[in-house]
This record gives structure tokens, sequence and C-alpha cells, in this order.
């Protein structure tokens, strides 16, 4: 991209009329602006279609909730001075961790792929 193409990741004012220096990182979010009568080429760097080939549920994923399971848990033993089982906090953190890692692992890929599309971007 040159100096003046922006890379827009989130709904902002969608007032603005989209220029052909836009870009978006998908079709989805392309939909809520406004496009100026012309028709412009795909300016979006994913489509709806490509999010449905990432793996949501990976071996990462899982490992990384199991070791944080088990590190959380000794923490939280030593912080309510219990003896309670990894199991025990499993039930208690694992959704939330799984939401959370799973959720920094969708976008990691996300933006590796952009990065690799597009050297060079400024952030709007």
């Amino acid at each position: 991209m040159s100096k003046n193409e922006y890379l827009i990741t989130d709904i902002l004012d969608n007032h603005y009329k989209i220029k052909k220096n836009f870009y978006f990182i998908d079709e989805y979010l392309s939909k809520f602006y406004k496009h100026n009568g012309g028709k412009i080429d795909k300016n979006y760097l994913f489509s709806i279609k490509s999010y449905s080939e990432i793996d949501h549920s990976s071996d990462f994923v899982f490992k990384r909730v199991s070791k944080y399971r088990t590190q959380l848990s000794q923490k939280l033993n030593v912080i309510h001075n219990k003896k309670y089982s990894n199991k025990y906090w499993g039930l208690i953190l694992d959704q939330f961790l799984y939401l959370l890692i799973n959720k920094i692992y969708i976008e990691t890929k996300i933006f590796k792929k952009v990065s690799v599309k597009k050297k060079k971007y400024n952030c709007k």
C-alpha cells in the first residue's frame, strides 16, 4: 500500500465515503460503509468464506488451555490456601481460557495473512 492507503479493521463512523485507498480487513466490514456511486474493485483482504477455512479448534489451543490450567490452578491454590485438583479448577477456568486463547490464535493468523498480503499499511 502507498502512503495514503488505509486498512480499516473496525467499524468507525460509517459516514465516510469509500475511496480506492480504503482497504477493509474483511468483506463483512466493507458492507457497512457507503460506496461512491461507482463500483469499487475488491477492497477487502478476506472474504467471508475464508473465515470458514480457519481451524477454530486446533491442537495448539487445547495444549495451551491445558498448560495454563495447570499453572493457574497451582497459583489459585496458593492464593486461596486450598489443595483443589486441576480438574476442579478446570471446571472454572477452561471455558474462559479456551475463548481467550482461541480468539488470540485466530486474530494472530489473520494479521499474519495481512502482513503477507500488504507489507506496509496505515491503520485507521
